[in-house]
């Protein structure tokens, strides 16, 4: 964590124009998820940036065979809910 620095967040603002009682565009990384590298490597360590995803998201897979950029939502990736 660097003091004064903006992190991207997992959820989203936009909004159905319909309102059914669903949480739409909600994302939630993959549980536990961390990269082929380690556990320090995680979705929270993947948000600290632009670049990361970009450089990094693709993999290697990790052991379960995912990647960042299918499990994090700051890739890209994540769960919608």
């Amino acid at each position: 964590y660097v003091e004064g620095k903006t992190y991207k967040s997992c959820t989203s603002n936009e909004s159905d124009e319909t309102d059914d009682g669903q949480n739409d565009g909600e994302c939630v990384d993959f549980p536990g998820f961390h990269d082929f590298y380690g556990e320090d490597y995680s979705c929270a360590w993947y948000g600290l940036a632009d670049y990361l995803c970009k450089n990094f998201g693709a993999g290697p897979p990790n052991q379960d065979g995912i990647t960042a950029n299918q499990a994090c939502c700051a890739c890209g990736g994540g769960n919608q809910s």
